[in-house]
């Protein structure tokens, strides 16, 4: 019966991706704890130390209370030393930072650990429902995306998304953080691309009251403001570089130092990193560093542009007028909007469906309100040349007087090719002083 069923199933739906996922086990192989372990998840990070807020908290007195971090990076294991009294060493040399090979001893004080990785195969389907959380789609691509995100979401691993400027980065982030474990708790966005250089870390990880000139109370960063949620780094290839030594040790480490703060808290917090810049070029010319990319990185998703999934177009552009001041949109607009290429994506696509909604005026959306300029292959422009930083009623003044133009004054035909009533088109024309 179930063989029946499965070739009742389309083909793509049997096609899968594999995903294959490295997981560790740092164990404890000598010393006073020798036995214990403790499982190091894709992206995650153990504290090792005598302090009982240790991930793996050891009772070897010659151990400091915060002696080293193991951590578990797309690159592989890295261990670093966090300034202790005794020092680490790998395989008999002293480090403060190393990557861990298979077989690596790790040394603090009288106790050996080790990292023992193994390697998990995960098939990858795409998502039967075509839907995850705010997103819906009906492309090949995004369903892959979908079926993978089904899969990770509710685990605790940090994720990077890739995509283009306006292709919905953050509503897949929010998506992410609602599908999720913490769901009941925080969701903090912060726009590395927005943010003042001169006041980043203070808002990444806060301050003191007089950390600074003008600082007159405590300020919540946002590390602390996300803590036991989901913190959104939007466009983190816009970090100051002398930041990202900082937030590498605050998602290594999992606590923040405030500005003009004496101690650390320490911070619960799952980190989802987006993008529209290429990393790993930025990596290779210097701008960006290679420990912080791969700390990133352990789990990469890359959200396909707009024009990679034009079948989305109709129901996108039906979602968008739904929200202020409902608007219904004909074929013909629809097929026009599928021309064009949208290196904008989304955002764009917004921005051209709210001028015409101001054009319609109420009525039903048609190409000319459209504004757009070609229907082949060339990027779509926010407006016409000669448009663009006009006014919504200098825009619609303009796009009357050219229609009018275009059919020899004839009100009738221009109302027709505006898809409006001719009554519509009198009253446009006498409110924004056209009659003649």
């Amino acid at each position: 019966m179930k063989r029946a069923e499965t070739e009742k199933l389309p083909p793509e739906a049997l096609e899968h991706v594999t995903l294959s996922l490295g997981r560790g086990v740092l164990v404890v192989r000598e010393g006073p704890d020798a036995g214990r372990s403790l499982e190091l998840s894709p992206g995650g990070a153990v504290r090792v130390g005598t302090e009982e807020s240790s991930d793996l908290a050891l009772s070897d007195t010659s151990v400091s209370g915060k002696h080293l971090v193991v951590a578990h990076r797309a690159s592989g294991f890295v261990v670093r030393d966090l300034e202790s009294t005794n020092g680490t060493s790998v395989d008999g040399v002293r480090v403060t930072e190393a990557f861990l090979k298979p077989g690596s001893r790790i040394r603090a004080g009288r106790t050996v650990l080790e990292v023992v990785e193994s390697r998990e195969e995960l098939a990858i389907f795409p998502s039967a429902s075509g839907r995850f959380g705010r997103m819906s789609s009906k492309s090949r691509k995004m369903r892959q995306l979908f079926g993978l995100l089904e899969r990770i979401a509710p685990s605790q691993v940090d994720l990077l998304i890739e995509g283009e400027t306006g292709s919905g980065k953050e509503m897949l982030a929010r998506s992410i953080h609602e599908s999720s474990a913490r769901a009941a708790g925080p969701y903090v966005v912060y726009d590395c691309a927005r943010a003042s250089r001169e006041f980043m870390e203070s808002e990444l990880f806060g301050h003191e009251k007089g950390a600074f000139t003008g600082a007159i109370e405590r300020r919540v960063g946002a590390f602390e403001a996300a803590d036991r949620g989901t913190l959104f780094i939007d466009e983190v290839g816009e970090l100051a570089g002398e930041l990202q030594p900082k937030l590498l040790r605050a998602l290594e480490e999992r606590e923040v130092r405030p500005l003009g703060s004496g101690r650390s808290r320490a911070v619960d917090v799952r980190i989802v990193a987006a993008t529209n810049r290429d990393l790993r070029a930025m990596v290779g010319e210097g701008r960006f560093r290679e420990d912080l990319y791969f700390r990133l990185a352990v789990m990469t998703v890359q959200l396909p542009p707009l024009r990679e999934r034009r079948e989305d177009l109709p129901a996108l552009a039906r979602e968008l007028l739904s929200g202020r001041g409902r608007a219904a949109i004909s074929e013909e607009a629809l097929a026009v909007l599928a021309t064009q290429t949208w290196l904008g994506n989304i955002r764009e696509l917004g921005n051209v469906l709210e001028r015409a909604r101001a054009l319609a005026g109420g009525e039903v959306i048609r190409p000319a309100h459209l504004l757009l300029q070609g229907t082949g292959g060339a990027a779509s422009r926010e407006a016409p040349a000669g448009l663009a930083g006009l006014t919504l009623e200098e825009l619609e003044r303009e796009a009357i007087r050219q229609t009018l133009q275009a059919c020899a004054n004839n009100k009738a035909a221009a109302a027709r090719s505006l898809g409006i009533a001719s009554s519509t088109l009198f009253e446009k024309l006498k409110r924004l002083g056209l009659e003649r």
